[in-house]
């Protein structure tokens, strides 16, 4: 049940991030003088893809059994 609520509120963030990232980047492009923003705006996409890409990448190798074990016991203490 846990797992469900966060991978809903997962999905949520991710789509409300691209969701910020397209309005980003289409008005760069449709309100823009000349190439340079048009550039920018480019390379600010790219990068952006190329981070939620490795983010997804880094989060599948987490072991979690292992965090739960080490973070567990901090809250035994209370």
């Amino acid at each position: 049940m846990l797992n469900t609520i966060f991978l809903i509120l997962g999905v949520i963030a991710g789509v409300l991030y691209l969701w910020f990232l397209f309005t980003l980047i289409y008005h760069l492009i449709r309100f823009s003088i000349g190439n340079a923003p048009k550039i920018i705006a480019l390379v600010f996409f790219l990068g952006s893809f190329c981070l939620v890409i490795l983010v997804i990448a880094l989060f599948f190798k987490i072991n979690w059994q292992n965090l739960s074990d080490l973070i567990v016991p901090i809250f035994k203490v209370f």
